[in-house]
């Protein structure tokens, strides 16, 4: 029997300490569920399902409809590229390879900051209509309309570009400055004609979700 040869007191000293580790070790700790999105995205979710999103370190809910960013790292986790797709409207890019596209994101309360990297050098085929970045359905839709600016350096040249993003939508639309101030749709003429795979296209920007 413990504490059989201990004062009363002492005894229920060494009881309270015991109930306490316990209530710090177990009544008040809360561990998600841990989940790789990319390679196994949760099915049948039910509406306030909570997740630890390991693929970009990420605290998801899903809100009955789709998956809701609550948190994301100190630092810019990168987002689930093997599902965000560089392509145009006419759906005839190809590439061979790596992923042209690489996104960057961090999420601070209802706002995602963003920097979307495409790189050339595994595109063989840049199509014919304007460009996109579509996201995965994991990304969050954006609230509202919003727009964001970058710049594409080809063959040691620089160019002005931006992305649009409308509310409810994952698809960002590329765009350039023409001479009169208004913005074209860029393509693989538009604003120089891109006849050899060798540049980057950089945009970063905010979207609300």
């Amino acid at each position: 029997m413990p504490f059989i040869n201990l004062p009363p007191t002492v005894s229920e000293m060494f009881w309270d300490l015991d109930r306490r580790i316990r209530s710090l070790e177990t009544a008040y700790r809360f561990n998600m569920p841990n989940v790789n999105f990319d390679t196994n995205e949760p099915t049948n979710p039910n509406t306030g399902d909570l997740f630890y999103n390991t693929a970009n370190g990420e605290v998801t809910y899903w809100d009955g409809t789709q998956w809701v960013i609550l948190s994301s790292g100190g630092s810019l986790a990168t987002a689930t590229i093997p599902n965000a797709v560089f392509k145009t409207v006419n759906n005839n890019l190809t590439y061979s390879g790596a992923n042209p596209v690489t996104v960057y994101r961090q999420v601070v309360g209802t706002t995602i900051l963003l920097q979307i990297d495409i790189n050339f050098a595994t595109i063989t085929n840049f199509g014919t209509g304007q460009f996109q970045i579509v996201m995965p359905s994991t990304f969050p839709p954006a609230a509202v309309q919003a727009t964001q600016f970058g710049t594409m350096a080809f063959n040691g040249n620089y160019f002005s570009c931006a992305s649009t993003i409308a509310a409810g939508s994952r698809t960002f639309n590329l765009w350039y400055p023409t001479n009169n101030a208004q913005m074209s749709a860029m393509t693989h003429q538009q604003p120089t004609n891109l006849n050899a795979f060798a540049g980057t296209i950089i945009i970063e920007g905010f979207i609300l979700q």
